[in-house]
């Protein structure tokens, strides 16, 4: 289904209702959390679903507006920590930095990388201004 087509689904009363008996009583799939106002998240592509099977909700999973946000730009939720997100690479991400840094290769990783990239804590961009 195209953008407009979504919006326009989103619209309608079946849709609403739906929805919310969909999420009634729902948790997150991800983390757990009670799931309030979030939109129900297909796996699929937008693209590849028929307009019937979006509005029935068919192979969806409940997310929480955090966690859905994520899905849409492509993070997952880290498995071990579970409050951190991270981007799947080809099997070579599995958790987020904070868990990897933990790990004995990650120890050695984080060694190098604050060895050569001068000891930073904080990006500039995320330094106060100097007044």
């Amino acid at each position: 289904m195209r953008k407009t087509a979504v919006s326009n689904t989103w619209r309608t009363r079946e849709w609403k209702q739906n929805r919310a008996e969909f999420l009634a009583g729902k948790f997150c799939a991800w983390h757990g959390a009670p799931v309030k106002a979030a939109v129900p998240h297909h796996p699929q592509r937008r693209g590849t679903i028929s307009k019937a099977d979006y509005v029935s909700l068919k192979g969806c999973i409940p997310l929480c507006n955090q966690c859905h946000y994520a899905a849409r730009k492509g993070l997952r939720l880290c498995p071990i920590c579970k409050r951190h997100y991270f981007k799947p690479r080809r099997g070579r991400h599995t958790m987020c930095w904070e868990c990897f840094s933990k790990t004995p290769f990650g120890k050695q990783v984080k060694a190098y990388w604050d060895k050569h990239s001068g000891a930073r804590t904080k990006s500039p961009r995320h330094e106060k201004p100097r007044t």
